[in-house]
């Protein structure tokens, strides 16, 4: 690097919203150049979909990822649901370690379509309505200390389309 270029500080993209919420097709269609680090790919990775005996494995490996890659300068994406403040705040918290620029992607989809997502593929709708429950308590806020941006995903005569909300 030239030395008058300043290195830039990573950025930290923390995906927040539903199941289902379409959180993983903005990641593939807006992120790609980002390193993706998801706990589902974990539990793929391990074979397994979800077992409560894992997942203070699965949640220590995800955190390692994100420190590797930050001390490595790469921008992050978390997929994941994200949806309590207490979850959240443990990942600002690792991103305020390494300097990082931290957004909140809220994919606000409507709770009706992502249940009906849920149904069709089989996916818990008590572990669901749970989330949904934690986010209309908890959702993300300025006070957070990261930059917010909400979307929403859409199937519209069969093509994918992602809405973003302009705040303000």
């Amino acid at each position: 690097m030239p030395k008058n270029q300043e290195k830039r500080s990573p950025k930290m993209v923390i995906m927040c919203g539903l199941p289902k919420s379409g959180k993983s097709t903005i990641v593939d269609r807006e992120l790609r150049e980002y390193q993706v680090i998801c706990g589902d790919d974990i539990r793929l990775a391990l074979g397994v979909e979800f077992d409560p005996k894992l997942e203070d494995f699965v949640w220590g490996t995800f955190n390692t990822m994100v420190r590797a890659s930050l001390i490595r300068g790469l921008d992050v994406v978390l997929d994941g649901t994200h949806t309590t403040k207490f979850r959240r705040e443990k990942v600002i918290n690792l991103g305020k370690e390494y300097g990082v620029d931290i957004t909140i992607m809220f994919v606000k989809t409507p709770y009706e379509t992502c249940i009906k997502r849920a149904i069709e593929s089989d996916f818990p709708l008590a572990v669901m309505e749970r989330m949904h429950a934690s986010l209309e308590l908890e959702p993300p806020t300025e006070e957070e200390d990261a930059e917010i941006v909400e979307k929403s995903v859409e199937v519209v005569h069969g093509a994918v389309v992602v809405t973003e909300y302009i705040n303000g």
